[in-house]
């Protein structure tokens, strides 16, 4: 994926994960999916980011979406439509 999302990606990448039934990969999802759940319980939401008006969540795909705009605008690349 790295290599997929590199530096300087202004084209809108596809990234597929395959993962096998019984598979380590299998058990490392897991392990993701409750550090995740642990992060969201404990350092997502804070005081100071509750006080701040300014301080907003963000979702993973509007962050990567907001990075590719801007990485195109400095690039003065004309983003093309994309097909769905």
């Amino acid at each position: 994926m790295a290599r997929a999302h590199r530096i300087g990606q202004v084209r809108r990448v596809q990234v597929h994960r395959l993962l096998t039934p019984g598979s380590v990969d299998e058990r490392l999802l897991r392990i993701l999916h409750a550090k995740a759940e642990l992060f969201d319980a404990y350092a997502r939401r804070s005081h100071l980011a509750e006080s701040t008006p300014d301080a907003i969540d963000v979702s993973d795909e509007a962050l990567a979406e907001r990075i590719v705009k801007d990485e195109r605008e400095r690039l003065a690349v004309v983003a093309k439509p994309t097909q769905t």
